[in-house]
């Protein structure tokens, strides 16, 4: 195995370690399980599935516009579909987004993403027209496992997988991140957006009705040109801000999403999926490593930490192991298990009762360090893709902490909602709010809000 001390680990958080260890020719790997993301599944409802080793290189069609752009210590690679003065304009707003992103957190170590902006009913049919719901998708480009005693090292928490862009932030000359991207977006070309322009014009897309962006005018609506529905969010015609959603799915590609879901059963929620490997056998735990966001969920209505019921179910899922590890044989003995009737009650109480889920994190006062909480998003029928990974809907509305509710506020753009100007010289959260950021410290990143000592 792997051993941690030949690690090279982050110099702003360690060091002193690095004057002490010498620095191998080819330093191992920090990171003992690395799960690689399947990009298709980004347009599936749900969180996306990963695999244990990297997919294969999709080589894509050339398409109007392919562009990597840098812009301090983020980068990404743009790959549009629409027309050349489209994909300009929604350019424009994903830089203006990057902006923000790059106000509200710091990235010593860098922030690579695969955007992608294409027509999600050309990918498949059924999401055309009336059916054509979701505005945009994004997730970790892969979640990696620590080594043992990293947690020394590094100050990770080797419990959890960690996404991509967070890990890179810890040990960002790790040879297991090395190359790739962090974070892979997608948004979608067949819905009728507002643009940010560089120079700070806005370009609508419509019936030329005015628009609420900066806190004057009406919601204007964008308008079914065709009639064919494509455009068009479900039978509401209005326009939304591209920079808006663009913030929101960047943050859930930082690891703004939880792995409670129903894995393998609908009507069963588990911390997170099956450690299955090709040859058919299961890990030594039953069940991957749940992802960092879930290590401050509470179930209010218990008040007991999501924690222990992870803790029950796993012991379940290792029970459940046996000679050979057979994934069917495995299956079966976890499907009869405590742990498993525990994923089913779970299920039918935190998961689909609205406000019963909370996440907590650390916040700074003046009497010291304290904890503070979000209420996360948990509709009387479990959503996939949206509940546990958001915060509540009608909790926030009408709220600073709009941003990251399951639904997008469509005919008014972010600086509508909540001045732009509240980060400067960290005066303030601006439009990501106090939680979103609150909540990505707790993760691990260093973010506008300064440092918790």
């Amino acid at each position: 195995m792997l051993q941690l001390q030949t690690c090279i680990l982050g110099s702003l958080l360690v060091a002193p370690l690095l004057t002490a260890l010498p620095t191998p020719r080819q330093p191992a790997s920090c990171v003992s399980t690395t799960y690689h993301l399947d990009p298709a599944t980004l347009l599936t409802p749900g969180p996306p599935r990963y695999t244990a080793t990297a997919p294969p290189l999709i080589r894509r069609q050339s398409p109007p516009t392919t562009t990597t752009i840098q812009n301090t210590s983020i980068s990404f690679d743009w790959y549009c579909t629409s027309t050349p003065t489209r994909c300009s304009n929604a350019q424009s707003s994903f830089i203006r987004a990057l902006t923000r992103i790059a106000l509200g957190i710091y990235l010593p170590s860098g922030l690579s993403i695969s955007i992608s902006f294409t027509s999600f009913c050309e990918s498949d049919p059924s999401r055309c027209g009336q059916n054509g719901t979701t505005l945009g998708s994004a997730a970790p480009s892969a979640w990696h496992v620590w080594q043992p005693g990293a947690g020394a090292k590094l100050g990770v928490d080797e419990a959890y997988s960690y996404p991509r862009a967070l890990a890179r932030q810890y040990a960002p000359d790790d040879p297991a991140l090395a190359g790739g991207y962090d974070v892979d977006a997608n948004l979608n070309a067949d819905v009728k957006w507002w643009f940010s322009g560089a120079d700070g014009d806005w370009v609508g897309e419509g019936d030329g009705k005015a628009w609420w962006r900066d806190g004057g005018g009406g919601g204007g609506e964008g308008g079914d040109d065709d009639g064919s529905g494509i455009g068009t969010m479900g039978n509401n015609k209005a326009a939304y801000d591209f920079e808006q959603v663009a913030v929101h799915e960047i943050l859930h590609g930082l690891g703004f999403i939880s792995s409670w879901f129903p894995w393998i059963d609908q009507d069963v929620l588990l911390p997170a999926p099956m450690d299955n490997y090709p040859n058919g056998t299961v890990g030594a735990d039953g069940l991957q490593k749940p992802y960092i966001f879930n290590r401050w969920l509470s179930d209010a209505t218990t008040g007991v930490w999501m924690k222990e019921y992870e803790d029950a179910i796993y012991a379940a899922a290792r029970a459940a192991l046996a000679d050979g590890n057979t994934t069917d044989g495995w299956q079966q003995r976890f499907m009869a298990s405590e742990g498993w009737q525990l994923g089913a009650n779970i299920m039918k109480s935190v998961a689909t009762t609205p406000g019963a889920l909370r996440l907590w994190f650390p916040v700074r006062r003046e009497e010291g360090l304290g904890l503070g909480y979000s209420v996360l998003y948990t509709p009387s029928k479990f959503n996939p893709g949206s509940s546990f990974s958001h915060l509540d809907a009608q909790h926030y509305d009408a709220t600073r902490q709009f941003l990251m509710r399951p639904y997008a506020t469509y005919g008014a753009g972010v600086d509508a909602i909540l001045p732009s100007d509240g980060m400067v010289n960290n005066e303030g959260p601006g439009p990501m709010g106090e939680e979103v950021l609150g909540i990505l410290r707790g993760l691990g990143y260093v973010t506008s809000l300064g440092p918790l000592q």
